[in-house]
């Protein structure tokens, strides 16, 4: 659980870090990525 929320974390700040460059298109992937991998783990929790 420690790892998933670094995991998290690491991916908030990679996002912000895009959304600050301005680059939409590398946000847009990278929140996807995100969602997706958060439905995954929603997902087994709720399985479990």
């Amino acid at each position: 659980n420690k790892l998933l929320k670094t995991r998290i974390k690491t991916d908030q700040k990679r996002l912000a870090e895009v959304v600050n460059s301005k680059n939409i298109e590398e946000a847009e992937k990278n929140f996807n990525i995100l969602s997706k991998y958060l439905d995954h783990v929603l997902k087994l929790k709720s399985s479990s």
